[in-house]
């Protein structure tokens, strides 16, 4: 709209002009005129100078619409010119928006892999630890195996000795029910043992499992264990550094304590912890495990230090640790 009226007031312009030309010609032409006429012509003149006023206001409203509409072109320009920086700053934002797409999918996908790759080596460590847990529990069913064998031996050998010591049937009779009495507390044990073994096993999937929900602590734990080992390590130094050999004078001193004969057979029995060691002791005296001046026995570590058992025959009998 603005250039339409820009594009038609100069020639509303010229046609004014051109008018108020003709006009002016024509009066210039004129011959000498009467009084009437006179007037008639200062009537056209009056006529002529008001066409011409309006020809002036015309050319001057067309010059105030010619510069609106410049004015409306210029406005129309910066509105123009406006939008196009608005559209390139709106395509600037689409730009930066897609690359912020893109490294946002790129740091997803990192991080995908990261979380896939501590997945794994949570996976790897609870695999170990599983395989760790049924290698202990092999272990465990080898001891028992062994605790099994031994106590089997040890039963033969108590029937050996009741062969040997005919005179002493019920002694000996009573040994063997006693013998297969931890026999029995064998198998037990052994039955417990597996039931330990198991427990163990659940214990440590268990752990594999907390072990898996606890991954984002493995650092600090890293450096418990770290500590803890030198620690123990250093326990271990200091232990090794105590540690001696007992010399001629401890050995003089314990066959004291013992009240050791020279002339007589000395027997010392040994092993871990709950094999029987005591019972066996008390089966080859003929005594029961709840007799009288029977050497006390248990499941748990009952003889904490080495001490003599006699029988009336003076044959001495020395229980080992257990």
């Amino acid at each position: 709209m603005g250039a339409a009226v820009s594009v038609i007031a100069p020639f509303i312009v010229r046609a004014i002009t051109a008018v108020a030309d003709l006009l002016l010609k024509h009066r210039s032409k004129t011959p000498r005129k009467t009084h009437t006429d006179i007037k008639t012509a200062n009537r056209l003149r009056r006529e002529q100078q008001e066409r011409v006023g309006a020809a002036q206001a015309a050319k001057e409203k067309a010059d105030s619409l010619a510069r609106e509409a410049e004015m409306n072109a210029q406005r129309a320009r910066e509105a123009q010119a406006a939008a196009e920086a608005a559209r390139a700053e709106a395509e600037r934002s689409r730009t930066e928006a897609e690359e912020a797409r893109v490294a946002a999918e790129r740091a997803a996908e990192a991080e995908r892999h990261e979380a896939q790759r501590r997945e794994q080596e949570i996976k790897e460590e609870a695999r170990r630890a599983v395989e760790a847990a049924q290698q202990e529990a092999l272990r465990q069913q080898q001891l028992a195996e062994e605790e099994n064998r031994l106590a089997v031996e040890a039963r033969c050998a108590a029937e050996e000795a009741a062969r040997v010591a005919a005179d002493e049937a019920r002694a000996a009779l009573e040994a063997k029910a006693e013998v297969e009495h931890q026999l029995h507390e064998a198998q037990r044990r052994e039955q417990e043992v597996r039931e330990e073994m198991r427990r163990a096993a659940e214990a440590a999937q268990q752990e594999a499992l907390r072990q898996q929900q606890l991954a984002e602590e493995e650092n600090r734990l890293a450096r418990t264990k770290a500590r803890a080992a030198l620690e123990a390590k250093a326990e271990v130094e200091r232990q090794l550094r105590e540690c001696a050999m007992p010399s001629n004078a401890d050995f003089e001193d314990a066959k004291r304590r013992i009240e050791y004969r020279d002339g007589l057979y000395h027997f010392a029995l040994a092993g871990v912890v709950g094999s029987g060691k005591s019972s066996l002791i008390n089966a080859l005296r003929g005594l029961r495990n709840w007799d009288a001046g029977a050497a006390a026995t248990g499941i748990t570590e009952t003889t904490l230090r080495v001490t003599r058992t006699m029988k009336a025959m003076l044959d001495e009998f020395q229980p080992g640790l257990g």
